[in-house]
């Protein structure tokens, strides 16, 4: 049996208790020896609902799955769009925040309750929860020379596999609270609380008939107002593992991902790594923002440990041609603790509004 069989025959042993292995979407299944008791089964992988950027709700996309066929559907939705922007040195206060439907704002709980009610309504059809996730993005530029730019908020994994909403809770991604941490930075940041401690001495007149406007008054009030105002600048206290104002993180925030996956018994999938995406937004006088994602298939290579990558999906792609980087991975030795990563096909559905595409159908 070839390397790609016995790698198929991995993900079939841990895709939940359903054994999904099938090349999802086109229609291609691999080859299955006659002795083998696992089904075939017809998936559709990489779908959004409304819990995140997605026009249909999860119990109307398990209707369409039935309705044409589907054994199994795999949710991804997103997992946290929300992202901002400060400006140095009080970026806590001055800044501009953005959320985008994802599943942190509709609820963890609420998404996997939908999921298992309709799983519950449709017996026959294995639908899978997942999310998809951006654990990191940075700013690079400013705003007042026309150069900011907000780099990786496309650059994405697919995790499966996470059914308990703790584990979803903690995911480390942008947005996320969750996974902020507590370290000697919030220490420093919460410094400036004892600014008060002066403050209120030198606020206590020596003598009973002092003026209240006199010296040392002025002081106290500067030293409180610059103790609050510090504080709400770093607040909250924990921070992001992974700061949005560094460039030079390189793979970390997306190997802490498919670490943390990996430990918690799910799946994680890069997505779509040789996609770009490009977009400038004008706000009038203040400038403009140009938000991108440039292909990625070198994360394939920088990172480890993941369960595998798109490799078949509507968009430009090398890195399934003969030669190319999936056979390179192959030849990268693997054990069982390491196997070498499937690769899968992906549709990243949205709804009916796309022309031509559906859950089992990719043009």
């Amino acid at each position: 049996m070839g390397k790609r069989e016995r790698q198929l025959r991995w993900v079939g042993r841990l895709m939940l208790p359903f054994m999904v292995w099938a090349v999802l979407l086109c229609g291609i299944v691999g080859h299955v020896d006659a002795s083998d008791d696992r089904q075939q089964l017809l998936a559709t992988f990489h779908v959004h609902s409304t819990a995140s950027t997605g026009d249909m709700t999860v119990e109307a996309l398990a209707a369409r799955a039935e309705q044409l066929g589907l054994d199994v559907l795999i949710l991804t939705d997103n997992f946290s769009l929300r992202y901002e922007y400060g400006l140095w040195p009080l970026r806590g206060i001055l800044k501009q925040r953005m959320s985008i439907p994802s599943v942190l704002d509709y609820g963890i709980e609420r998404y996997l309750d939908e999921i298992a009610a309709s799983q519950r309504r449709h017996p026959k059809l294995i639908i899978v929860p997942g999310v998809e996730v951006a654990p990191h993005y940075y700013w690079t530029g400013s705003l007042a020379a026309g150069t900011l730019t907000m780099h990786n908020a496309q650059r994405n994994l697919l995790v499966l596999g996470l059914t308990k909403p703790e584990d979803y809770r903690s995911l480390p991604a942008s947005g996320n609270p969750g996974s902020y941490i507590v370290d000697w930075q919030m220490a420093v940041n919460g410094l400036p609380i004892f600014l008060v401690a002066p403050a209120v001495w030198l606020w206590r007149p020596f003598r009973p008939a002092a003026d209240r406007r006199s010296p040392r008054r002025m002081v106290s009030v500067v030293l409180i107002v610059l103790a609050v105002a510090l504080v709400a600048n770093a607040w909250p206290l924990s921070q992001p593992a992974f700061s949005s104002y560094d460039a030079g993180l390189g793979y970390r925030p997306y190997q802490a991902l498919i670490d943390d996956v990996r430990d918690k018994g799910g799946l994680s999938f890069w997505s779509m790594t040789e996609a770009r995406d490009f977009h400038e937004y004008g706000f009038g006088p203040l400038g403009g923002v140009i938000v991108k994602t440039e292909a990625h298939p070198e994360s394939l290579l920088q990172t480890t440990g993941y369960t595998g990558f798109g490799g078949l999906y509507q968009d430009g792609r090398t890195i399934n041609k003969p030669g190319e980087l999936w056979d390179r991975l192959l030849q990268v030795p693997t054990d069982e603790q390491r196997p070498a990563p499937v690769l899968i096909g992906e549709l990243a559905f949205h709804g009916l509004k796309d022309a031509g595409k559906d859950l089992h159908r990719l043009v």
